[in-house]
């Protein structure tokens, strides 16, 4: 099942307000979207990413309260220059891995795909493309 939300409706779902404690580090500057995705096992895939710039993608994984992080990804930028830019992310669950899907101007700035293992927030794979490039 994927369920994205946003970390307001995330914190009223567990019973939270914004000014509770939880385990999230603060936002990184610059990033202005976050995300979560619900795991099977009731933990949480929360994702941030700046939709103005290359930001890359922070990923981390939370329990299902919203106090421990278990681990932290740090999905890299494509490294592209820019001077009118969208940024989007999106994150599917599938065979044990989070799939982390990143697309400048709607795939005409680059795009990348990155897999991380669910359980230990390693990198498996990663492909991308940048404008003007085959997919590597």
């Amino acid at each position: 099942m994927r369920l994205l939300v946003a970390s307001a409706l995330m914190l009223a779902a567990l019973g939270r307000t914004p000014d509770s404690p939880t385990g999230l580090p603060p936002l990184i500057p610059g990033m202005d979207a976050e995300r979560a995705v619900r795991l099977s096992d009731g933990d949480w895939l929360v994702y941030r990413y700046a939709t103005r710039s290359d930001s890359g993608v922070d990923v981390l994984r939370m329990d299902a309260v919203m106090t421990k992080q278990r681990w932290r990804a740090e999905c890299k930028c494509l490294g592209v220059s820019h001077s009118k830019y969208y940024h989007k992310a999106e994150v599917e669950i599938k065979n044990n891995e989070a799939i982390i899907t990143s697309i400048a101007n709607n795939g005409h700035g680059g795009r990348f795909e990155e897999r991380v293992d669910l359980a230990t927030g390693k990198q498996t794979a990663r492909t991308q493309k940048l404008p003007g490039e085959v997919e590597k």
